[in-house]
């Protein structure tokens, strides 16, 4: 059986559907968990130490984190953009490793930089999310 995105991510974060942005709202209120931030973790191949980038949190501070606290709204509406970006980029590459390979290859589009090095602010996930569909849709050289 092939490993599909709603396996990597997880019950927590494969039941998050979006309808309208004040879904996104409600769910960030009432925060993601740890456990599901890790799972976003190991789906994207990153450490410890970028999750903790992520959630701009000390290494330290994240480590002592158990895994069904509860995260900000701020860090879960991020992981909630992260999760989208995640589904589109199965969708787009149709493999994860192909996937994991462009998110840490620098891009013309995003000023030589790599697509996961934009991730951990708002905007970097718009741009990231702003390319995949552009390469979905046959638009990027």
């Amino acid at each position: 059986m092939p490993t599909t995105v709603s396996t990597l991510l997880g019950s927590e974060l494969e039941s998050i559907h979006i309808k309208n942005p004040l879904d996104i709202i409600k769910i960030s209120q009432n925060g993601l968990t740890k456990g599901a931030l890790s799972r976003i973790g190991k789906v994207l191949a990153l450490t410890q130490k970028d999750l903790a980038e992520l959630t701009a949190t000390s290494l330290r501070t994240f480590q002592r984190y158990e895994n069904d606290k509860k995260l900000n709204p701020i860090v879960s509406e991020s992981m909630i953009q992260l999760t989208e970006i995640i589904r589109l980029g199965f969708d787009v590459f149709e493999d994860r490793d192909t996937f994991i390979k462009w998110l840490n290859t620098a891009n013309k589009a995003l000023g030589q930089r790599k697509p996961i090095e934009l991730l951990k602010f708002r905007t970097g996930n718009d741009l990231v999310r702003n390319l995949l569909g552009q390469i979905q849709y046959g638009i990027v050289a």
